[in-house]
């Protein structure tokens, strides 16, 4: 059946080389894109099932409705967050029946919840190579701002499932501080799931596999340039900004011992804390205060 409940294991073994082609887990990540797909080249066909009606379910009931524009968003992270998982939990499952035979990596296989609370783990709050990190990307990152020029408005300009600007809920007024503090909490749930999954496909699968023919480092330049890509960014400061990101989770999913934890509660801290700022930020007359842009979009109306 399928893994995701599993606990962290540390492969050591090898595989015979017979076991190692038949469970190929490049292939299983490859065979993902159909989800379900990637299970049966795992040979999980329970897996299979449960991913497909996972995927595919939500999707039948909504036909021929239009849903409201929360339900419809709620979704699209749902599907686009389990289709990701889906693609890495392949991969591992295929890698832990191959004892992890042709990657050079350690592996440590981490599951679907341990994931999404890495950010909230007291051991993740307390890693100072996280933090060290994160600092240095700041200082990169606003230097190059600086130098530049570059307003961060656009990297804050997506909107997301939670406005607080005059909020009331549930016939209850919110102050600013309040629909403030309520809008870090929403993005706090939110960004721990967009850590999990974009850590899952970017660095669990994309970073692992490069590393095997470009090598740790420049394995994880391209992973990082390409996680930048997806970002879809608007000009080519952003893909600066977005790459280098990358390179520091590819970095620190490194320098763990290709911990997945590791690098997915850092991203998580780093889009918590650009919704913080960016909340901040003089711009758009759509924030809080009318004289900053609110990157969360809240919307109470639920």
């Amino acid at each position: 059946m399928i893994q995701w409940l599993a606990g962290a294991v540390v492969a050591t073994g090898q595989a015979p080389e017979s076991v190692a082609a038949q469970y190929a887990p490049a292939q299983a990540a490859i065979g993902a894109l159909v989800p379900g797909a990637g299970h049966l080249l795992a040979g999980e066909p329970g897996g299979a099932a449960l991913t497909a009606l996972g995927f595919f379910l939500p999707i039948g009931l909504d036909a021929g409705t239009t849903p409201s524009a929360l339900r419809r968003e709620l979704q699209e992270s749902y599907l686009w967050g389990l289709y990701s998982y889906q693609v890495y939990d392949a991969h591992q499952i295929a890698r832990a029946k191959s004892a992890n035979l042709g990657y050079p990596q350690p592996f440590v296989r981490r599951n679907l919840p341990e994931l999404l609370l890495a950010p909230f783990d007291p051991a993740r709050l307390a890693d100072g190579r996280i933090w060290i990190a994160l600092g240095l990307d700041v200082l990169v990152i606003g230097g190059l701002m600086a130098v530049v020029g570059y307003d961060p408005q656009g990297l804050a300009g997506a909107s997301y499932v939670f406005t607080a600007r005059g909020a009331s809920w549930n016939g209850i007024s919110l102050t600013p501080g309040q629909a403030y503090g309520l809008n870090l909490a929403g993005s706090a749930l939110a960004f721990s799931a967009v850590g999990a999954y974009e850590e899952a496909l970017f660095r669990g699968v994309l970073q692992t596999e490069l590393e095997r023919p470009l090598g740790p480092e420049l394995g994880n330049v391209a992973a990082s340039t390409i996680f930048a890509g997806y970002h879809k960014p608007g000009s080519f400061w952003e893909f600066l900004i977005l790459t280098a990101a990358g390179y520091t989770f590819g970095k620190l999913y490194q320098v763990s011992g290709y911990d997945l934890a590791v690098p997915a509660a850092a991203h998580a801290y780093a889009d918590i804390g650009i919704a913080a700022a960016a909340s901040l930020w003089p711009g758009s007359s759509d924030g809080l205060w009318g004289g900053y842009s609110n990157p969360l979009a809240i919307r109470f109306e639920f």
